[in-house]
């Protein structure tokens, strides 16, 4: 395992909703972090490799798992930090 608690990465504006089509927008990206523990919630199982690669291997999954509020949070130190509290539960509807 690689110790990291967390991975980074960037999401295109127009994947958050209202600024969607805007082409004033185009290019610009939000930088995100999302903690191992919210990974291995939204996969569902409990795995060992490095951060990375378990966020690599199931970033669908994942991004499918965040609750739509969690995408509305306000950026802290330049980031949006998505934690367990983020991912749906089991059962929780997919919308």
């Amino acid at each position: 395992m690689d110790g990291s608690d967390h991975v980074e990465f960037e999401m295109p504006l127009q994947f958050a909703g209202h600024l969607a089509g805007d082409p004033q927008f185009e290019g610009m990206k939000r930088k995100v972090t999302i903690t191992r523990e919210a990974i291995l919630k939204a996969i569902g199982q409990p795995f060992t490799a490095p951060t990375q690669d378990l966020y690599d291997e199931f970033f669908f999954d994942v991004w499918m798992g965040v609750r739509d509020a969690a995408w509305q949070k306000k950026p802290v130190d330049g980031a949006i930090r998505l934690d367990v509290d983020d991912i749906k539960e089991d059962g929780e509807r997919l919308v």
